[in-house]
């Protein structure tokens, strides 16, 4: 499955960003299909630049998406990141596998 896939809600098949009917069964892809495969969710919270590195970091090593918001990377205020915490985004059909990946780890609880 590329960048561009995702997967018909009827079937399960592989589609593309372009289909705007499945290939494989038939049914009608609506443009809220190809929104909600693009939707994020926090899949953890952390104080610590170091640990929101080593998360994202292990999770682009398992093939997941993702991305921090909240980092002090770069910001006049890095105290912010530690009051505010950092977040680990992932796509919304993802988070499960994520979570699940991280805890296996011992990265979060």
């Amino acid at each position: 499955m590329d960048d561009n896939s995702f997967v018909c809600s009827e079937c399960g098949g592989e589609i593309s960003e372009s289909d705007r009917i499945c290939p494989h069964c038939g049914a009608v892809i609506e443009a809220t299909q190809a929104e909600e495969n693009m939707e994020v969710e926090t899949a953890a919270m952390f104080y610590s630049d170091v640990d929101a590195e080593i998360a994202k970091e292990r999770l682009e090593e398992a093939g997941i998406d993702c991305y921090l918001l909240g980092s002090s990377d770069g910001s006049m205020r890095p105290s912010l990141a530690f009051s505010q915490g950092i977040r680990l985004m992932v796509l919304k059909k993802d988070l499960e596998k994520a979570v699940e990946y991280l805890k296996g780890l011992n990265i979060i609880e």
